[in-house]
């Protein structure tokens, strides 16, 4: 699996391996993804609770 960086001017791919070896040294940085990752998926699931609302069976 690679993971892939667009940043302005260029454009970051690296192995699995490789971006769990630069994160290691950073533990903050992990913490910070996780919890803005966490955060997007319950934005989208909300997004789509109003765009999809469930139905109530009476």
């Amino acid at each position: 699996m690679r993971v892939t960086v667009k940043l302005p001017k260029c454009l970051l791919v690296f192995e699995q391996a490789e971006f769990y070896e630069m994160l290691k040294a950073r533990p903050d940085i992990w913490r910070a993804a996780i919890k803005r990752g966490k955060y997007r998926l319950r934005f989208g699931k909300e997004q789509n609770r109003k765009v999809n609302p469930q139905k109530e069976c009476d």
